[in-house]
């Protein structure tokens, strides 16, 4: 009897000790198999600070240049005339009196020349002065031309014009070739005050001689005075 119970309760323990080394093997191998988690790292985009207003405007400094006017003033110092002549010209007042090509002893107040003086393309630009022209232009520029076709004989006459200005007065213009193929305008007029102004460009007409021309300015008491 004694045996049975001595039987029976090894078996038991035994049981019990089989079902501890099981359940001790199932957590053995559960904690082995299982998988481990990975540490997730995020990486960090570092940013640029802030740009300001400032930094994103250029700031371009762009140097003063100064451009020469094209044209500069003559204002002659005896004479009421002022007028424009190209900026590279030089000039000079020589006042002296002369006997002209068109048959006049003239006044030479003021001539303009143009750079490169040995060039082809070298121009004048003459200012004379008659004080006792007259009063009838026609008369006095039909003397000019006459006396033009003796200085230069064959004289070519390209053109005639009696309907020319001069700062607001009548004029008359003629343009003319010489013998040796050279190119010449002389433009007369006689102001109210009765002095003459004679032009001469020894040239075909070009923009600076019209720029000359155009900008002549001669005032004159007598017309002055009529006006009012």
């Amino acid at each position: 009897m004694n045996g049975n119970k001595a039987r029976v309760t090894i078996t038991v323990i035994g049981g019990i000790l089989l079902g501890l080394l099981v359940i001790s093997a199932g957590c053995s191998s559960t904690g082995g198999n299982a998988p481990t988690t990975a540490a997730i790292t995020t990486p960090v985009t570092t940013l640029p600070p802030a740009a300001t207003s400032a930094s994103l405007v250029e700031t371009t400094i762009i140097p003063v240049t100064t451009t020469p006017p094209p044209y500069q003033v003559y204002t002659d110092p005896t004479y009421p005339l002022t007028m424009d002549y190209p900026a590279g010209w030089v000039y000079n007042q020589p006042g002296n009196f002369t006997m002209e090509d068109y048959g006049k002893m003239t006044r030479n107040i003021a001539n303009f020349y143009s750079p490169n003086a040995t060039q082809v393309t070298y121009r004048t630009f003459s200012v004379d002065v008659d004080p006792s022209p007259g009063s009838d232009l026609e008369d006095y520029f039909n003397h000019a031309t006459v006396a033009l076709g003796k200085t230069y004989d064959p004289l070519t006459v390209t053109r005639h014009d009696a309907m020319y200005t001069v700062s607001g007065y009548r004029a008359y213009r003629l343009d003319f070739t010489k013998p040796d193929n050279t190119n010449e305008i002389v433009v007369f007029t006689i102001t109210p005050d009765n002095v003459g102004y004679i032009f001469t460009y020894n040239a075909m007409e070009d923009a600076d001689f019209q720029t000359l021309m155009h900008s002549v300015n001669i005032t004159s008491v007598a017309a002055a005075t009529t006006n009012m």
